[in-house]
């Protein structure tokens, strides 16, 4: 066969979109996706690593930043879903700390977003006022994670 099928991305629909001042409760579920990516004539590529052409120029404009990715499961229109929550690095050093604190993948969390486009923070709100029951973990536990990476 001539033509392969082309890969495809990870689905819009996958990821966790918020508007300014939305807020969604979750908890962080399978394990976290680190990736570097450059940003380049107004668009994101994934930073391949060793032998990456523009990090090869050595220009500080082509340094890619540090990225991660997990699964965020949510309950939404009577059934529980996951979706993929994408970060920088101050949000990671941020969840990191709460970690230490609150196991976050045993504890939901509020995440409001705050900003537009590349002026977005997210704030983190532990909710120990409501833990996650025995019914709530079986139903979390068969939700199927989106895959993370292409």
């Amino acid at each position: 066969m001539l033509f392969q099928p082309r890969q495809k991305g990870l689905g819009r629909e996958n990821f966790l979109k918020l508007n300014d001042q939305e807020e969604v409760t979750g908890v962080f579920r399978g394990d976290i996706y680190t990736f570097k990516r450059h940003w380049n004539d107004n668009r994101s590529l994934e930073c391949p690593g060793s032998g990456c052409t523009l990090c090869s120029t050595g220009l500080k404009e082509n340094f890619p930043s540090f990225r991660f990715r997990i699964n965020f499961v949510t309950y939404k229109d009577g059934h529980f879903s996951a979706k993929i929550f994408e970060g920088g690095g101050e949000t990671y050093d941020l969840l990191v700390s709460l970690d230490k604190k609150f196991d976050l993948s045993k504890t939901l969390v509020d995440i409001t977003r705050r900003g537009l486009k590349q002026n977005t923070k997210f704030d983190f709100l532990p909710r120990v006022d409501h833990p996650i029951t025995p019914e709530i973990e079986f139903k979390i536990k068969n939700v199927t994670l989106v895959t993370l990476q292409n």
